[in-house]
């Protein structure tokens, strides 16, 4: 089965999609507490585009689902802060069989407010695709700081 192209992207994806979840406890560790999950926007219909952030004890997850086969270039999704945001999983990941379409790498964000959040970011969401980012650690404060 995994001879095809197709079937050998499907195991990478859930491949990666697990150790994403096992390394991310924002996904899991509070499943069941409603301080586990926020709508970052749940109501752009006319993009069919979904976002929300999981909280979790080691950071936070910014989910955003792009739910047509249109590439949303420079969409711009609110966050808190001015910490970057890393690319953790894009589902159409050429290594998943998918089109490579879609944010990677790092993603800073602007001091434009979106969504009742003081900052945005902007990012590419693949066709029928999902991205996973997870913020930056705090930088640790130094000596020059007091």
């Amino acid at each position: 089965v995994l001879d095809h192209p197709n079937h050998a992207g499907m195991a990478e994806f859930t491949k990666a999609l697990n150790g994403v979840y096992r390394a991310e406890s924002a996904l899991f560790a509070r499943d069941f507490d409603q301080a586990g999950m926020s709508w970052v926007d749940a109501g752009d219909a006319e993009s069919s585009v979904l976002s929300f952030v999981r909280h979790g004890p080691d950071g936070d997850v910014l989910v955003i689902a792009n739910f047509t086969p249109v590439v949303r270039d420079d969409y711009r999704v609110g966050v808190d802060g001015d910490r970057d945001w890393q690319v953790i999983l894009n589902t159409d990941d050429e290594a998943f069989w998918g089109t490579g379409k879609g944010s990677r790498g790092t993603t800073v964000p602007e001091a434009v407010p979106m969504h009742g959040r003081s900052h945005s970011l902007k990012v590419g969401i693949p066709p029928l695709g999902v991205l996973f980012l997870k913020r930056s650690a705090a930088a640790a404060p130094s000596e020059d700081d007091d």
